[in-house]
């Protein structure tokens, strides 16, 4: 090969190099930011913008950017790929995008809208007018749980020396707002003076006062409250409150062993603190709010569990007997085939306070040959007994504890016993279309099967409709029931038992066989008179 031939190759490979290069960095991503519902231009956004990356790849950073005063941003000199931007700015929600550029594609234009947020601003008096200061004020979202009506608190902010709050950066929606202290705003304030300097805190020059808790518009719970529909952009101002101080009160009572009948030297608390002697055996509780409260008690291998409501006056003689805890042998029995896949190390048992269903005393694990031992269980307390994690097509058929039907009934644990469990293959299914006023398919109605037996919650199934109005359950265990379809109710409100008594002579009964394979049609219930 002659030497011009081999110039010739190698300047042929540069410049196909050099427009590999060219087009790889030659590429464009471009937009403008508006607000969103109107033509107005968002300046000074930050525009960032990342590049995906390969498992084991790192590619380069890419500064960013702010937008103009036209709103618009542009990144150029890009590869193909797929990216990520993101938009910030105070006073907006932030918004994500993600896009892929690729080789036949030059330049990316995109338009983005950017939703302003709201402020709630007020300012809260005690009952004589004058401000109160560091009281705690929320903004609520209404949600349900298996426990019933569950507020998530969205926001919160404290007031200042005047009274005034001020809660920004709010995303559009309804919320509730509520004002005064609860249990772990005062916790917090214990917790912050204990771990942190007081004098950073001005805890020197300023009295804790604890408000009691109201609800716009001066409600006393979440269930009367008047919600606020918060639109983009908005300022709710005047959202002013008149609080009563609430008084902190104090639970006292004595320990005593059951052994010998004297204090113990020591004592091991859970679930919340207080104060010891141990020579008179004598215990005190302090700063505690009206509330529901649960701790556990320990010395010497003996236990119990406390549990106590505070009103609006000190609790005296809460006397405590520490016994020895109770161990609950078990085991699994299968009625049926378990899948090859299944395993029994996937399944657990747990106690529940019958009085307080969310509050878990005990709990253990199914071991491979279906064995479990629910451990430390305090003694002369009444348990429901749950159980997860069945393989998929199985429930909980029976359960006995020491030969008392521990299914549907609580049961009274005095002393170790053994908890046999079966459970069955044999569940059957439920399926079904929703219709509207107008025998219409109904998209997105809430749909729940409800046990006549109230306390199997764990039978509760529910699902939201498909764009066909159509419905399937699953894993049905045997049994009697109800079946609700609800337009425009809150999703699982219906674990409100309040909500739910309200349609209860709307629900359509339903018997559910072993096995069996049911088809079921439903008008849906309006939920706009819910009360």
């Amino acid at each position: 090969m002659s030497k011009a031939r081999i110039i010739a190759g190698i300047l042929l490979t540069l410049a196909a190099v050099r427009a590999f290069s060219q087009q790889q960095g030659a590429r464009t991503i471009q937009g403008t930011i508006f607000v969103a519902g109107a033509d107005q231009p968002v300046s000074s956004a930050q525009v960032t913008l990342t590049k995906t990356a390969n498992p084991g790849s790192f590619p380069p950073a890419i500064a960013p950017i702010l937008s103009d005063n036209r709103g618009a941003f542009a990144f150029r000199n890009l590869d193909a790929g797929s990216y990520r931007l993101t938009v910030m700015k105070n006073g907006y929600l932030r918004e994500d995008a993600s896009l892929t550029l690729t080789n036949s594609e030059p330049a990316r234009n995109l338009a983005i809208r950017m939703t302003a947020t709201a402020i709630v601003s007020g300012r809260i008096r005690d009952a004589s007018g004058r401000p109160a200061a560091d009281v705690p004020v929320q903004l609520l979202r209404r949600a349900y749980n298996q426990n019933g009506l569950w507020p998530q608190e969205a926001f919160r902010s404290w007031t200042n020396d005047l009274g005034e709050y001020r809660i920004y950066g709010i995303a559009p929606g309804r919320y509730y707002v509520a004002a005064g202290s609860t249990d772990s705003s005062a916790s917090l304030r214990r917790f912050e003076r204990y771990i942190f300097d007081e004098q950073l805190l001005n805890g020197e020059n300023r009295v804790p006062v604890e408000y009691a808790r109201v609800f716009l518009p001066g409600v006393s719970s979440m269930a009367k409250a008047s919600a606020l529909d918060i639109q983009p952009g908005s300022h709710h101002t005047d959202v002013d409150f008149t609080l009563t101080r609430q008084g902190l009160f104090s639970v006292r009572g004595s320990v005593t062993l059951s052994t010998t009948g004297l204090p113990p030297s020591h004592l091991n608390w859970s679930g919340h603190g207080g104060d010891y002697d141990a020579k008179t055996g004598r215990f005190e509780l302090t700063g505690l709010l009206p509330d529901e409260y649960a701790f556990g008690l320990e010395s010497e291998s003996l236990r119990a569990f406390v549990t106590f409501t505070v009103g609006n006056s000190d609790i005296d003689g809460l006397d405590v007997v520490l016994e020895p805890p109770a161990t609950i042998l078990g085991k699994v029995e299968v009625e049926g085939v378990l899948p090859s896949e299944a395993q029994f190390q996937r399944m657990s048992v747990r106690l529940r306070r019958s009085e307080m269903s969310d509050y878990e005393v005990s709990s253990a694990d199914v071991q491979a040959d279906g064995t479990f031992s629910l451990d430390d269980v305090p003694v002369g307390r009444d348990y429901r007994i749950t159980f997860s994690g069945p393989p998929s097509g199985f429930y909980l058929k029976a359960a006995r504890l020491g030969g008392t039907d521990a299914l549907d009934n609580f049961v009274r644990i005095t002393r170790s016993a053994d908890l046999d469990l079966v459970i069955s293959s044999r569940t059957a299914q439920v399926r079904g279309v929703v219709t509207g006023a107008n025998l219409e398919a109904l998209a997105a109605a809430e749909v729940a099967l409800i046990p006549d037996k109230r306390s199997r919650e764990e039978l509760i199934k529910s699902a939201m409709t498909g764009k066909d109005g159509r419905f399937a359950f699953s894993g049905v265990a045997p049994g009697d029931y109800k079946i609700f379809a609800w337009d425009g109710l809150d999703r699982l409100a219906f674990y409100d038992r309040a909500i739910l008594a309200q349609f209860e002579e709307l629900g359509t009964p339903i018997h559910v066989s072993e096995s069996s394979d049911q088809s079921i049609e439903l008008k849906a219930i309006p939920a706009g008179t819910v009360r």
